[in-house]
């Protein structure tokens, strides 16, 4: 490959890899769903105060269970940030060193 090829396709390859970065980052931050409260948590409905309080148990058992692997979504994320910076922090004293070995991964 000459070199003028190398320089037409070295925009395209820094895209790729910018878009592949951004699709990872925005992945972290995408999969934790924020659970939605339950209904008759709001009001209680039906006329059958029996049966509705007995879904509502349900609806409520589910609802603390979403609530539990959201939390434990948002620590997995808050732990991967954590990493992060510090591997950033790392970089960046690497590069105030003036090391010719700095990496960020």
């Amino acid at each position: 490959m000459t070199k003028g090829a190398i320089l037409r396709f070295s925009p395209c390859i820094a895209a790729l890899v910018f878009l592949l970065a951004a699709t990872e980052d925005l992945h972290a931050q995408a999969h934790c769903s924020r659970p939605i409260r339950p209904v008759c948590a709001i009001t209680m409905p039906g006329a059958d105060i029996v049966s509705s309080r007995m879904k509502c148990r349900g609806d409520a058992d589910r609802y603390l269970a979403s609530l539990q692997e959201y939390r434990a979504c948002l620590e997995g994320g808050l732990a991967d940030a954590t990493a992060r910076m510090e591997a950033a922090e790392r970089f960046r004293s690497c590069l105030q060193e003036e090391r010719s070995d700095c990496s960020l991964k």
